[in-house]
């Protein structure tokens, strides 16, 4: 099971004090784990303490003083009495712009915590290397609970990747849900023709410089079409996401 480090943890938590100015570090360590919901190792229980290690990483940020104006200066770190409050800074919210569309892609569409942890493995390296990264969100009509600010441009990334994964999935001119077999053509005539909603199974980033269409072509390959009482299925429990192939075992039981 993937682990999160302390520096994958700095998106994120700039992320929550940015909407919750003033937040203490309890709060932040709480609402992290709501957010990211760990899982595996780092759900363990440090020794003689109540601290997991996941929130032994959040206050490590304050510890290695990783966000304050001490350190990179993303954030204003003030202590009063046992607790300490956090506030972003100007240069923090410079910092979380840039990568404010994959951290909130991360966090809203529901992925499994490794996968989370990869994604944000990748947001990291990207940081460290200045490279732009470029998001695909998933149908939107899942995500009405989500932050979501979609450009022209989002929205016809996303609909060209959309289009070729229905290429790429069709047989004979019919595209058909991989959970239930639903096929919209079939029930509604033309009017359903071609119509499906695309499922991500993992985060996918496109970072800059890399051919769109080199990235579409191994893109579709973590899609799966979905009728769209499937995929609200799948998205109904935020907390604990359903897989495709689960959501396919409970239809067959």
């Amino acid at each position: 099971m993937s682990r999160i480090s302390e520096q994958e943890l700095v998106i994120p938590a700039l992320r929550i004090i940015d909407e919750n100015p003033g937040i203490s570090t309890s709060d932040l360590i709480s609402k992290l784990t709501d957010e990211l919901r760990p899982a595996g190792e780092d759900l363990e229980i440090l020794g003689g303490r109540s601290d997991t290690k996941f929130s032994q990483k959040v206050r490590n940020l304050v510890a290695h003083k990783t966000l304050d104006q001490r350190g990179p200066g993303y954030t204003e770190y003030k202590k009063s009495g046992a607790n300490g409050y956090h506030w972003i800074t100007p240069k923090g919210l410079v910092f979380l712009r840039a990568f404010r569309d994959p951290i909130d892609y991360l966090i809203e569409h529901g992925f499994e915590y490794a996968d989370i942890v990869d994604g944000l493995e990748q947001t990291s390296e990207a940081t460290r290397a200045h490279r732009e990264i470029i998001v695909y969100p998933e149908d939107l009509q899942v995500s009405e609970g989500a932050r979501r600010r979609v450009t022209a441009t989002v929205f016809e990334r996303s609909r060209r990747l959309r289009e070729a994964a229905i290429q790429h999935y069709s047989r004979d001119g019919s595209i058909t849900c991989e959970a239930c077999g639903f096929d919209f053509a079939e029930q509604y005539g033309e009017i359903g023709e071609g119509f499906i909603e695309m499922h991500h199974r993992k985060p996918l980033f496109q970072y800059g410089g890399q051919e769109t269409s080199d990235f579409i072509k191994e893109a579709i390959k973590d899609l799966a079409p979905l009728c769209s009482n499937c995929h609200r299925m799948i998205h109904r429990n935020r907390a604990s996401p359903l897989t495709v192939d689960e959501l396919r075992d409970r239809l067959h039981s």
